[in-house]
């Protein structure tokens, strides 16, 4: 079976999960007003396992679709794919679609337990990634990694509005929609940054592989994350105004981004100013930046409303079941 610790360690991205939940779910609370504390319930638990679960398909979907590039890659010479669990064996295309399946199930689960609206919303979301995998029935995609990055990377778009939409099962989703746009934005971009930060090789290092740096030149290729990470910023900070966070939690949102950002930014400034092999490493520095929006968001919260425990409305509540 596929080696998740290597391609997909679970409790790391399992927390990942459940902050990207917090972080959308408790900003929604926030951004609805009032002074009661922020309701934590034991929906979290599907929640943050669904958001897992969705990277953790596309993860499994990618493997499917690349394994035969995966190949030819290694047998041409490319130090980076030689070492591939599909390349070498660890894992076959038959283990890629039990984890598929197993995963498609687990998902089902999470989202019956959620209400009709989340299992309603659910099935859309799953069609639109399931047209993913069949590269929207556009086969040229798979041979253009730019259109690869505008028709794929909008999912991780549809995950968030997958989370908004089991806020609405309890609640109607708060305005102004310009608002809930940058939240959604401004945590979708540190995503973008992260994709096109992975793919960025200098003159010396490129091979038959496409990369950004193809596309955009190193250099452009080194500036394009660093952008979006600044682009992110603004629209986190428009939306902690339009919300209007209260007390200490906003210099404390602004500090998560800030010094998130700084940390992005600073790495492809060393790419630009100090190019080695190293320093096209930048995927790191949008991590940082994408934990700091996730964490920036839930602990600032925290700090300005404080957090109930509370059961909230179970599986089996008619209020679930009914639109």
């Amino acid at each position: 079976m596929w080696t998740l610790s290597e391609q997909f360690p679970p409790i790391p991205m399992i927390l990942v999960g459940i902050l990207t939940f917090l972080a959308l779910d408790w900003s929604l609370q926030g951004l609805a007003g009032g002074e009661q504390e922020l309701v934590l319930t034991w929906r979290v638990i599907p929640g943050g396992l669904s958001v897992t679960l969705l990277a953790f398909i596309l993860r499994v979907y990618d493997e499917l679709k690349d394994a035969d590039n995966d190949r030819r890659l290694a047998a041409a010479g490319d130090t980076r794919y030689m070492d591939r669990p599909i390349v070498t064996g660890a894992i076959t295309e038959g283990d890629l679609q039990t984890a598929r399946w197993l995963t498609s199930g687990a998902l089902l689960l999470c989202a019956l337990s959620l209400g009709l609206k989340a299992l309603l919303v659910f099935c859309a979301v799953y069609l639109v990634f399931w047209l993913s995998f069949k590269w929207y029935f556009w086969p040229k995609i798979q041979q253009s990694l730019f259109l690869a990055l505008l028709t794929h990377n909008p999912l991780t778009l549809v995950v968030e509005l997958y989370v908004v939409a089991m806020f609405w099962v309890l609640a109607p989703v708060p305005g102004p929609a310009w608002a809930l746009g940058l939240l959604l934005l401004g945590l979708w971009l540190p995503l973008t940054a992260w994709e096109t930060s992975r793919k960025i090789r200098l003159p010396e290092m490129e091979t038959d592989y496409e990369t950004y740096s193809k596309i955009f030149g190193w250099k452009g290729a080194a500036i394009v994350p660093a952008v979006l990470v600044l682009i992110s910023l603004g629209c986190l900070v428009g939306f902690a105004l339009a919300a209007k966070v209260p007390g200490s939690g906003g210099p404390v949102l602004y500090g998560f981004l800030g010094l998130g950002a700084l940390v992005a930014v600073g790495g492809s400034l060393r790419l630009l100013l100090k190019p080695s092999p190293a320093a096209t490493k930048l995927r790191p520095f949008m991590e940082a930046y994408s934990f700091a929006t996730q964490a920036g968001l839930c602990v600032a919260w925290g700090v300005a409303r404080g957090v109930s425990l509370q059961t909230g409305a179970l599986p089996w509540d008619p209020t679930l079941w009914s639109l």
